[in-house]
């Protein structure tokens, strides 16, 4: 069934995810970040792989393409880097919009 498949952030704190590389403003993010602290979009798109290609991807595996995308230079994760890289990678459409109407 879809919209089941359920990742909790807060249950990962051993899987190690460096953000705000870039400005370098929270040590706690940038020296020992992890998916607990900062994963909330790498959990979201790994519950969006299972859920529209029945596709399970690690965290681990997600956090190396927030890095090669370089999504991870602000604190959390640059969604519009990532989510291009991600949809690349996995063959999906991308499609950006603040409108409600385009959403549905």
């Amino acid at each position: 069934m879809r919209g089941t498949y359920y990742i909790n952030q807060n249950q990962h704190p051993e899987i190690p995810y460096l953000t705000d590389v870039g400005k370098k403003q929270y040590p706690e993010l940038y020296e020992s970040g992890n998916i607990e602290k900062a994963g909330c979009g790498i959990c979201s798109a790994a519950m969006m792989l299972k859920d529209l290609r029945n596709r399970e991807v690690s965290l681990q595996d997600l956090v190396q393409l927030s890095y090669a995308s370089k999504a991870n230079l602000e604190p959390g994760t640059d969604m519009v880097a990532f989510g291009k890289a991600l949809t690349e990678k996995f063959g999906l459409n991308l499609v950006q919009s603040d409108s409600e109407k385009d959403v549905i």
